[in-house]
């Protein structure tokens, strides 16, 4: 999970590896996903994964409430 939020704060990684680290964190519906996720969304993530963030973070939510988390 480190290395996915390490992509995430590197203003030099692309945005297909970011597009990734967030769909992979999305995936992963816990609790600490979830914090990267928005902490990433809220913090002015880069303009052209704003709303990457945005649906990661709702997909991330949804996931972890249909497994019950």
């Amino acid at each position: 999970m480190t290395i996915l939020k390490r992509i995430l704060n590197n203003k030099r990684a692309g945005w297909e590896k970011k597009l990734l680290a967030l769909i992979s964190l999305a995936h992963m519906a816990s609790k600490e996903s979830i914090g990267v996720i928005r902490s990433y969304y809220f913090r002015n993530p880069d303009p052209e994964m704003k709303y990457y963030a945005k649906l990661a973070l709702d997909e991330a939510k949804y996931l972890a409430k249909a497994k019950g988390r």
